[in-house]
């Protein structure tokens, strides 16, 4: 009887235990490198240039030619982490990343301080003047 006892107790201790645990958090979402190519027939000439989600296209690899030699942006590149909280902003990855420049500066908590100073950044030496092989 008392072995009974002692395993029935077991059970419960363990059950009451179990109840208390933490739940397992979800596999969080692999990073993904997005690329988004500038459309070079548009030369910026303020911040607005950037945030025209038209003027970008969204690629799975980075572009094999920049085009004429010239300094400006022939592609950014950005995790897909960063364009989460701009999902709703459209339905194309190119409108999530326009919506992410536009909220430079015009946020708290953003990055840069506006979309220029951000594209500077992300395409870092990615400009037409590059090589690419």
């Amino acid at each position: 009887m008392k072995k009974y006892l002692l395993g029935l107790m077991a059970v419960v201790i363990a059950l009451g235990l179990s109840a208390f645990s933490r739940p397992q958090k979800p596999n969080s979402q692999k990073l993904t490198t997005m690329y988004f190519i500038y459309d070079l027939s548009n030369v910026p000439t303020d911040d607005v240039d950037y945030e025209n989600p038209g003027n970008w296209e969204y690629s799975a690899l980075p572009p094999t030619s920049c085009g004429p030699s010239g300094d400006a942006t022939c592609y950014a590149i950005i995790d897909s982490e960063e364009l989460e909280e701009f999902e709703d902003q459209g339905d194309d990855p190119e409108d999530h990343f326009a919506a992410y420049l536009a909220a430079q500066g015009e946020q708290l908590g953003t990055t840069y301080s506006n979309a220029r100073e951000a594209v500077d950044d992300l395409r870092d030496i990615h400009t037409k003047v590059e090589t690419i092989q």
